[in-house]
């Protein structure tokens, strides 16, 4: 028996229709699916939590993105510079070291004897500063020696090393969007009884911007996946293999293309055609990966039949 004897033009038409329906949502489909579940924020939301520590609750923004990748360029930021790789999300943080003039006690003050004469002395002057929460740390001293001819020499100034640590915490919400809080502390190592300990420092400006993610593409990648065909007449659990899909990843699914599966139950065998699936998981708020599309099933005995697929994959 011949191939036009055993397919009627209406099978064929059918067959045809549905490939044409896989391509145009192949192609026209995914940007307006994709728009579903998006947030309602537009623009990164700033909390301060302490003097150090700052909270931004940020959403995928390509313009505040692009701006402040452009910032970095023109700063000659060597982030960019000692990478080759594409940058999703960039985050700027400015500190501020407190500096007031404070009243000085007679016992804050250090006399030594002078290295040129001993019976002459020096004053060392600590400079300390405050933390955010009021604690004193030293950064560095000030050296009186009266007995320089020049005015301009009778003061030195020494800086103590200080020690910068920056704590980044990534967290992302339900809704899709992005927490990220950072803390700035200082430490003072270089005298011993301040070795270890953090201070506080404040957190004066903090800028975070993500790029929205949605390049996806084309590729070849065969997926195993288990699911129901579902035809006119009955329904059927299946398994399937697919050799094409279009996501972000390969974990990372829109969509299946070209599924062939084996189902029945104990009565029949048959096998399935699929041109696509959609990752309906995409919009639904429980499931994440379900993938439903079209379905041209034929039985043992030639006879063919239409219906509905539904797949997760694993």
């Amino acid at each position: 028996m011949g191939f036009w004897e055993k397919h009627s033009l209406f099978d064929i038409a059918k067959t045809a229709f549905l490939v044409v329906c896989a391509v145009f949502i192949f192609t026209k489909g995914a940007a307006f699916l994709d728009g579903f579940g998006s947030n309602n924020l537009t623009e990164t939301q700033y909390t301060r939590i302490a003097e150090n520590v700052m909270k931004a609750s940020v959403v995928e923004n390509d313009k505040a993105f692009k701006e402040m990748m452009k910032q970095f360029k023109e700063e000659g930021s060597e982030l960019l510079k000692n990478t080759d790789k594409e940058v999703n999300e960039l985050g700027k943080i400015v500190g501020r070291l407190d500096s007031s003039i404070a009243e000085m006690r007679k016992e804050d003050l250090i006399v030594i004897e002078s290295p040129d004469d001993p019976k002459k002395e020096v004053v060392i002057i600590p400079l300390d500063r405050e933390s955010a929460d009021g604690e004193k740390f030293p950064v560095g001293n000030m050296y009186y020696n009266p007995n320089m001819e020049k005015v301009e020499d009778r003061f030195t100034h020494y800086n103590m090393p200080l020690e910068f640590h920056v704590g980044i915490l990534m967290t992302e919400k339900e809704d899709g969007s992005y927490d990220r809080m950072v803390e700035l502390n200082v430490e003072s190592p270089y005298i011993k009884k301040y070795r270890g300990k953090k201070f506080k420092m404040k957190v004066k400006d903090f800028k975070w911007a993500k790029r929205k993610i949605n390049d996806k593409k084309f590729r070849f990648h065969t997926r195993l996946g288990f699911g129901l065909n579902f035809t006119t007449d009955d329904f059927t659990p299946a398994i399937d293999v697919s050799f094409f899909s279009y996501g972000r990843t390969e974990v990372d699914m829109d969509f299946r293309f070209l599924i062939f599966s084996v189902g029945g139950d104990k009565d029949k065998v048959y096998i399935g055609v699929s041109p696509f699936q959609y990752n309906v998981g995409k919009v639904l708020p429980i499931i994440e990966n379900i993938f439903i599309g079209p379905n041209v099933i034929i039985e043992k005995s030639g006879e063919m039949k239409y219906g509905v697929g539904i797949s997760i994959p694993f």
